[in-house]
């Protein structure tokens, strides 16, 4: 196993317009495995950028924000129009494919609603790290660049629970606090279903 490069390549970091369910780095082949990113409606503003092992040139750690420069943010400009409902046609199972329909259709629509989102923001949607790397500053590293992209477009930075596994702790240590706290669950259609805890997390500009 090398070394983590020492910060993220300035080739790699990039702020792309990609179309909906357009080919995202995320899907770069890598050692990161089970993760994607779902986008919804319109061209979408993204930033991105990676970290790889410097003796393979693999990518071990990534991270990808769908950026919002208008100045109401997650509903302003392309955005002001709520999104259609979610589609799912992978899905096979009917019933597993109306649960999470219903799911992530209900998590942008509170996503939406969530004011502190309605002004400049950018969201944090994928950020993955290989398991055999974790622990050695990746995550930190991408942040950092994260935050130093946010502060010079003047944006907020925020955490979306696409996970549904958030680390509240990790984001913590960097100054994120809970601004939403959302719990999806329809007990009379899914009663089977547990309730999911869904937390949106933000971190104010530096000062």
């Amino acid at each position: 196993m090398g070394n983590l490069t020492s910060k993220p390549s300035p080739t790699e970091p990039k702020v792309t317009s990609i179309q909906p369910y357009g080919l995202d780095p995320a899907h770069l082949p890598s050692s990161i495995q089970s993760f994607k990113t779902i986008v919804f409606g319109g061209p979408a503003e993204r930033a991105t950028t990676c970290i790889r092992d410097s003796s393979t040139d693999r990518i071990v750690s990534y991270i990808s924000c769908r950026v919002y420069r208008d100045e109401k943010g997650v509903i302003g400009g392309q955005f002001a129009q709520p999104p259609p409902k979610m589609q799912l046609p992978d899905l096979t199972d009917p019933t597993e494919r109306e649960y999470w329909e219903w799911f992530w259709t209900e998590l942008r629509s509170r996503i939406r609603a969530i004011d502190a989102l309605h002004r400049p923001v950018v969201v944090i949607q994928v950020l993955a790290t290989d398991p055999a790397w974790q622990r050695r500053g990746a995550a930190s590293m991408l942040l950092d660049w994260l935050f130093s992209f946010a502060a010079e477009a003047r944006l907020r930075v925020a955490v979306k629970p696409a996970s549904l596994t958030i680390q509240i702790g990790f984001y913590e240590r960097f100054g994120f606090q809970i601004c939403q706290e959302m719990t999806l669950v329809d007990n009379k259609r899914w009663p089977e279903r547990e309730a999911v805890y869904a937390p949106m997390m933000i971190k104010s500009p530096e000062k």
